[in-house]
């Protein structure tokens, strides 16, 4: 635990950090200072500190609970994409803390998943009367920057079960392989379907939504396009302090997940071949 404090504490000041930029960005335009606009009652101070910490670390802090409820769904779910024909378990291993890497990997998953979903909703509500009516001073990013910060506690409960399934060796085999066929064993991580459906989705969507905010903003704003390249950037350094809180907090979630899983029937084994 004293190896992850250092890498919790550093995130956490970049989480601050950025959060406030992220603030700065959406509520105040270059050219006036005053017009910024508070979109909660009261002014735009009590805003940043709502968004920034007391609305972000509650959701987190309630989802670290939901989490295995919502893994424990996941697997169900993937019982009924494969017609009932696996086979479960939970491959025993020891426990470990994730790596530097893994953390930023799994950050750069939640930030560009953020930010497509933020700019296909942007694209939804911008002829909105709302966005309409201040769009003499606001910008696309803007928006999508308001949206990115209000989103990501939702993107990380559908991407912390997830992870939560790879953490915990939730294993699916098919139940009917015989040896000698011309058929090779099949046995995935039951986190697997979810994980390669999530990276499809945002190499896709990602791209698109960065093609048609710079055609936006070049066509209005052309001085904060640039903005729009680095906002996944900006969300990837936002989002390590939320994983690595995740990580520091995973083994009681990890615990109740693989006690549900067991009372559900589904055995820990040693290795892979159990399964």
């Amino acid at each position: 635990m004293k190896k992850e404090l250092p890498r919790l504490i550093i995130s956490f000041l970049i989480w601050i950090f950025l959060s406030f930029l992220f603030i700065g960005l959406s509520f105040y335009d270059f050219t006036s200072l005053e017009e910024g606009t508070s979109f909660i009652p009261g002014n735009r101070f009590f805003d940043s500190i709502v968004i920034i910490i007391i609305y972000p670390m509650l959701l987190v802090l309630i989802f670290i609970f939901i989490i295995p409820f919502i893994a424990l769904a996941f697997v169900k779910l993937h019982k009924l994409f494969k017609f009932n024909k696996y086979s479960y378990a939970i491959l025993k291993r020891e426990e470990e803390k994730l790596s530097n890497s893994t953390i930023l990997f799994r950050s750069l998953i939640a930030s560009l998943f953020t930010f497509s979903v933020a700019s296909i909703l942007y694209s939804l509500i911008k002829d909105h009367s709302i966005i309409v009516a201040t769009s003499d001073v606001k910008t696309a990013y803007i928006y999508v920057l308001v949206l990115c910060l209000i989103l990501y506690p939702f993107i990380l409960l559908v991407l912390t079960p997830i992870w939560l399934m790879q953490d915990s060796s939730v294993m699916a085999s098919r139940k009917k392989f015989k040896q000698g066929r011309r058929q090779l064993p099949d046995i995935e991580g039951v986190y697997s379907i979810y994980q390669k459906f999530i990276n499809g989705y945002i190499g896709i969507s990602t791209v698109i939504s960065i093609i048609l905010l710079l055609s936006e903003e070049l066509a209005g704003h052309p001085g904060s396009a640039l903005i729009i390249i680095f906002a996944p950037l900006l969300m990837l350094l936002l989002l390590t302090f939320p994983v690595s809180l995740y990580d520091f907090l995973v083994k009681k979630p990890n615990k109740r997940l693989i006690q549900m899983l067991s009372k559900k029937g589904i055995l820990i084994v040693n290795t892979v071949g159990e399964i």
